[in-house]
């Protein structure tokens, strides 16, 4: 008799504890659900009077059209990402110039992204030059790392012809009758040499001590440097830069944590959820990429790249 009330005692000390706990972990998963929803909301927010569509150039090119609201012609630019990267990652330059008044489109570059064209230095230059031939013109050209060097060829081509080549992270050269070049790198940048860089005198070079290669076509300061330079070369005057991408930015950490706050929590609510913690982690975080990087860099699955 000693010996069974011990034992109840012993499973009610243990069962309180439990139930105490529940609600705490109810309200942890609960706050991370809604930091995931907070932060997918803020993940896609745009500057005012930027307009934005998917459209298809040349026939075989998925590109991003970022556009000014306003009426009227506007000075076009294209925007050619590097190696691994899309689209996306040339979202927030292209933004900054759609709000100076700039008609944007940012492409995928073969081998990239929703590009079925096949990746290879032939196509590369191919490519920029029916692209060019498909916009009419182009008055600014921005390229990052492969998409810099694409866009020199094109130009010594004579299909490129902008009034204004913009190339991060690259030591491009376009000749003694070339446009006004602006080179733009991070001090830690890793693939080009900073000293054949300073060393250029037919550029112009702005650097920032807060970037790497991959970085640059972020960095507030090359972005803004860009952006400047573009606009005075059209004769427009620069205006204050844009703020957006710091929500975008806000949005991608609160999604983050409220992923991080699932992956932790849910499965403390369930037996069953429990054990199904190797899924539930992996799911949580590919949702949070998905919600929130969009316009950051490529989250979306490519369907045509997976071998079936």
């Amino acid at each position: 008799y000693a010996r069974l009330i011990d034992t109840v005692s012993s499973q009610d000390s243990i069962a309180v504890p439990g139930e105490i706990r529940a609600p705490g972990v109810r309200w942890m998963v609960a706050a991370a659900i809604a930091s995931l929803v907070a932060g997918a909301l803020l993940a896609h927010v745009i500057e005012p009077g930027v307009g934005v569509e998917k459209v298809m150039l040349a026939g075989d090119t998925a590109a991003i059209h970022l556009f000014p609201k306003t009426s009227g012609p506007h000075p076009v630019a294209l925007l050619a990402h590097g190696v691994t990267a899309s689209k996306e990652t040339m979202f927030r330059f292209g933004e900054a110039l759609a709000v100076a008044g700039f008609d944007c489109y940012a492409v995928d570059m073969a081998g990239h992204g929703e590009s079925r064209l096949r990746l290879s230095g032939p196509e590369l230059v191919a490519q920029m030059g029916r692209l060019t031939r498909a916009l009419g013109r182009v008055d600014v050209f921005v390229g990052h790392s492969m998409g810099a060097a694409a866009g020199q060829t094109s130009f010594q081509n004579g299909d490129l012809k902008p009034k204004l080549f913009i190339a991060a992270g690259a030591n491009v050269n376009l000749g003694e009758r070339g446009p006004p070049l602006l080179l733009l790198a991070g001090d830690f940048e890793e693939l080009v040499s900073l000293a054949s860089l300073k060393a250029r005198t037919d550029a112009r070079l702005v650097l920032s001590p807060w970037s790497d290669h991959v970085l640059e076509i972020f960095d507030p300061r090359l972005v803004n440097a860009g952006v400047e330079a573009a606009c005075i070369t059209v004769g427009k005057i620069p205006p204050p830069p844009p703020r957006s991408w710091l929500w975008r930015l806000a949005g991608v950490i609160c999604g983050m944590a409220g992923a991080l706050g699932l992956m932790r929590h849910l499965p403390k609510l369930d037996p069953q959820l429990a054990r199904a913690r190797g899924l539930l982690v992996p799911a949580a975080l590919l949702m949070a990429v998905r919600l929130t990087t969009g316009w950051w860099f490529g989250a979306s699955p490519i369907l045509h790249r997976i071998p079936l």
